[in-house]
């Protein structure tokens, strides 16, 4: 590989050049080569304990080997040096989440959204533990507020769906459902989901159904990211 070859022609030069040995981390993550991922992030980090990429990744390193307390160990120490950094924040609760720490994710994704609540994903996660823990009012302040902000954010409206479902909030649910199916009309303006009894009943029995679909969604993708198939927003793109 090119990149890989002059990555380690420079280190060759200048052993001590450390964003080359990060970049020789993330190309070895992309490539799941987490033993040698793991070497170069330590490396990394033995030299400079404030790297914030290198943590970030090096803790993904670790939830993919489901190994999510090294996870934890990793970004914790970095925060604790680094304080208030909301992205260093959201990492620390998206691996609180991966060890089933809920409590430890609620408190720093709290942290995140109070020194920056224009970050939705933080919004997102908060909003799926206050569900879990049957905290409807709490979700759906947060879910109407980035769903106001971001019209076109699928995951916030098809939580807040789930969460208007709940609340018994049928109406508001119908009304975020066909804006997301298109339900009332197609491309040639033709009725798919009428005003009549049929039509109510379908759509009523598609939002009943909705929560189910929902859950076991957030399953798959929370059983996915344990097993290390969500890549880190940092991973390059080396075509």
């Amino acid at each position: 590989d090119e990149a890989v070859a002059y990555l380690e022609k420079i280190l060759n030069d200048s052993p001590d050049f450390l964003p080359a040995t990060a970049m020789l981390g993330l190309i070895a993550f992309s490539e799941k080569n987490d033993e040698l991922a793991t070497k170069h992030f330590t490396t990394v980090l033995s030299k400079n304990p404030v790297d914030v990429t290198s943590s970030i990744a090096l803790s993904e390193v670790y939830v993919r080997g489901n190994q999510a307390d090294k996870a934890v160990e990793v970004l914790e120490k970095i925060c604790a040096t680094l304080p208030s950094r909301p992205q260093l924040e959201l990492a620390l609760a998206k691996v609180y989440l991966s060890a089933n720490r809920s409590g430890k994710a609620a408190a720093a994704l709290d942290s995140v959204l109070a020194s920056a609540p224009e970050i939705s994903e933080a919004g997102l996660l908060r909003a799926q533990i206050h569900l879990q823990e049957g905290k409807n009012a709490d979700a759906l302040s947060l879910l109407e507020g980035i769903q106001k902000r971001e019209p076109e954010n699928a995951v916030a409206r098809d939580l807040l769906i789930r969460a208007y479902r709940d609340a018994g909030r049928n109406d508001d649910a119908i009304v975020l459902l066909r804006e997301i199916a298109d339900l009332e009309r197609d491309d040639d303006g033709d009725v798919i989901i009428g005003t009549d009894a049929d039509g109510h009943n379908d759509l009523m029995s598609r939002i009943a159904a909705f929560p189910t679909a929902l859950d076991q969604e957030t399953a798959r993708m929370q059983a996915d990211f344990a097993a290390g198939a969500v890549p880190p927003d940092f991973v390059i793109d080396k075509t």
